[in-house]
């Protein structure tokens, strides 16, 4: 009996350091959701308009995947957005070796760096995480390349056609690849995640899968600890004579979100959550900058009221469609037209028309949080999963519903 509760004691600890080594082997692997059934789109970036090119069945694999993330910007006077990114990735790695690059400015950099710092183990990159500061009217907020204005799904698919953006190779950037975009609700322009994935991985099966929060983001950190938030708005134009922000508007945001419970009063007084869960305002610019080439100088027009340059702007197609992408009224923006002289390489010189609107956003904000079961007083940062639709869009359909119905 007593040989029999040795082999047996032998036995159980044998079990045990079998479980640690599979524990911690399990830590160093990644396994995605591989084996979900995805949807290949090929979608127009002028009409909107889409098609299913293909549907993929992916094999499972498990591989261990480094992760990196890029910082795209650096904080001007009292803003702390950039800082507090980086220190929260700093301090909540996804992965012991999760990357931190803060030399990239631009969506070619990253993909040039992506290519010439592969990672050492030869498997393409596990999550590529990119940090903007930005918001739905701004778009990614940063450039395709350093000479270019903001990122936009046209401009980046004629890069492509051009072959100024050649997508990276499969051994590094492929199907098991995730580019997470935290930047405040950039997932509301899904035509913007599909592009940025045909840049990365081209217009195939292996193309990266691109998610971005549809909501608000805000980071937060003390001496040894940081939280990044996801935070619910609401919104509407103010109009350009909008002097003061106070109780009186309260009526535009019940009468736009009837069923949403927020204190409207509360948060139309301060400009900072007194807690976490807390309603507060902020006034965010919305700036639309255009220029048109003349031939002759007497082309440029004249205006006798604001009506009437209202209508002229809505005649210029790449003008209108950059005043209806912000979803405010024309009549809300203060409007600048000047004409100066603009030379080509050549030495040519045409008449330059320079457009400049601005209007301004009155966003009310929430953070989301959660229950610290540690310290009820102190809740916890709301951390939804990137398939939850509800927070987070992607350039692929992921649920098996989805492409049954399709199929049907």
């Amino acid at each position: 009996m007593k040989k029999l509760m040795i082999v047996l004691g032998y036995a159980l600890i044998f079990g045990i350091t079998l479980l640690v080594i599979d524990i911690k082997n399990k830590k160093n692997t990644r396994s995605n959701r591989d084996t979900t059934p995805r949807v290949i789109k090929t979608t127009h970036p002028e009409n909107n308009s889409s098609f299913i090119e293909d549907i993929f069945y992916p094999v499972e694999r498990i591989e261990y995947r480094e992760t990196i993330t890029f910082i795209m910007g650096e904080d001007d006077g009292d803003e702390n957005y950039y800082s507090e990114a980086e220190k929260f990735h700093r301090l909540n790695p996804i992965s012991i070796d999760e990357s931190i690059v803060t030399s990239c400015k631009s969506l070619y950099d990253i993909r040039n760096y992506l290519e010439e710092n592969r990672p050492e183990n030869g498997e393409p990159w596990g999550i590529i995480n990119i940090v903007v500061r930005t918001n739905e009217w701004k778009g990614l907020g940063i450039p395709l390349n350093t000479e270019e204005e903001n990122i936009s799904p046209k401009n980046i698919l004629s890069s492509i056609n051009n072959n100024t953006f050649i997508p990276l190779s499969d051994h590094i950037v492929d199907y098991e690849t995730e580019i997470i975009i935290y930047g405040s609700s950039v997932g509301k322009n899904p035509l913007l995640l599909e592009m940025i994935a045909q840049a990365f991985g081209g217009n195939d099966i292996e193309q990266p899968l691109v998610y971005a929060t549809n909501h608000f983001i805000h980071y937060e950190s003390s001496e040894d600890d940081s939280r990044r938030y996801i935070t619910e708005s609401w919104n509407i134009p103010l109009s350009s004579n909008q002097q003061k922000i106070n109780s009186t508007l309260k009526n535009k945001f019940i009468e736009k979100y009837p069923e949403d419970e927020v204190e409207w009063d509360i948060a139309l007084e301060q400009t900072e959550p007194q807690f976490l869960g807390d309603v507060f305002y902020k006034i965010i610019n919305i700036p639309i900058y255009e220029t048109i080439i003349l031939n002759d100088k007497n082309d440029f027009p004249t205006f006798s009221n604001d009506e009437e340059k209202e209508q002229w702007l809505l005649a210029q197609e790449t003008a209108k469609n950059k005043i209806l992408n912000t979803e405010i009224p024309i009549e809300n923006f203060k409007w600048n037209i000047t004409m100066n002289p603009y030379t080509f390489e050549d030495g040519k010189t045409k008449p330059l028309i320079t457009i400049q609107g601005n209007s301004s956003i009155l966003c009310i904000q929430r953070s989301m949080t959660t229950e610290n079961y540690d310290d009820p007083y102190t809740p916890l940062p709301f951390e939804p999963a990137l398939d939850d639709e509800r927070f987070y869009s992607t350039n692929i359909t992921l649920k098996k519903e989805s492409v049954l119905s399709i199929n049907d």
